[in-house]
């Protein structure tokens, strides 16, 4: 039974190769989440508390919104698969396909195939989201990592079409992020990661075009090269949340220049942002 509702994962790139085991993302779905083999449910869990929620095991879902090859596709791509891969296609729809197929001497049997392998894919999808809500009283949240932002926005503005709440969307370490929107419906959180000087040599750290609510780049000099675009993924990225959530920037005059720099009492888990909704902090221009 559900209580408020339930969380949607969406993970990004995987690959079972080397690849994969240098970013630490070797498989989609539960097992791409948290710091250590099994590390979704604390994750999982982590994530509940983030959202206030209290739900029965096995509630919430997980999606893979990664591309195949991790070139074959960018951010509007994936936003657009989000958006259109949990639509079921109806009777109406095979009339009108197959009468313009037949207009234009194209043979659509193929197609009409294809189609109906998405139907049976999308049905099932979107009967493990379904179960169990109630458009009155409950509501989706969302997390997404790196390639799986785009995909994620694009599912949740479906949703919300579909006269779902999305109440609350979490973007994490967003690849591609200038190439989609997210809807700007749901209270929506982009955190991203720099070590230093370096930034996360994936994503670059850039924002996504639309939607976001408070978008936080953290500084953390444990992180590395290696560590600072997987890091998003596992637990331990939520008192950084819980501190973008929080934080509250302000001028200060420093060498007679303005200074921008985050109060310290709110953030209250110790997170440094380099820049908080793109304004950079601790950074005194030399004109």
């Amino acid at each position: 039974m559900v209580n408020k509702g339930k969380i949607i994962f969406v993970n990004g790139y995987w690959n079972g190769g080397p690849i994969g085991s240098i970013m630490k993302s070797t498989e989609p779905g539960k097992r791409y989440w948290g710091s250590k083999e099994g590390g979704f449910k604390e994750f999982e869990k982590a994530a509940e508390r983030f959202f206030s929620l209290y739900e029965a095991p096995n509630t919430h879902i997980y999606l893979d919104g990664s591309s195949f090859m991790g070139g074959d596709s960018d951010g509007a791509d994936r936003f657009n698969k989000g958006l259109t891969d949990l639509r079921v296609f109806d009777d109406a729809y095979f009339k009108r396909y197959i009468e313009n197929a037949d207009k234009k001497g194209i043979y659509s049997g193929a197609n009409i195939s294809k189609i109906e392998q998405h139907n049976k894919n999308a049905r099932s999808i979107h009967g493990n989201l379904l179960e169990g809500m109630d458009k009155r009283k409950h509501a989706f949240y969302m997390v997404t990592h790196s390639e799986g932002g785009g995909y994620g926005a694009g599912l949740a503005k479906f949703l919300i079409k579909e006269g779902w709440k999305v109440d609350t969307v979490v973007h994490l370490s967003t690849d591609e992020a200038e190439d989609f929107d997210t809807p700007p419906q749901p209270m929506t959180y982009q955190l991203g990661f720099e070590t230093g000087w370096l930034k996360d040599y994936i994503t670059g750290n850039y924002r996504i075009k639309s939607g976001v609510d408070k978008w936080g780049i953290a500084n953390d000099s444990n992180l590395t090269w290696k560590s600072v675009h997987g890091y998003s993924k596992n637990e331990e990225v939520f008192p950084y949340l819980e501190d973008l959530r929080s934080v509250v920037i302000g001028m200060f005059m420093e060498k007679g220049r303005i200074i921008w720099k985050q109060k310290p009492e709110s953030t209250p888990n110790g997170t440094k942002f380099g820049s908080v909704n793109g304004i950079r902090l601790n950074y005194i221009p030399k004109h």
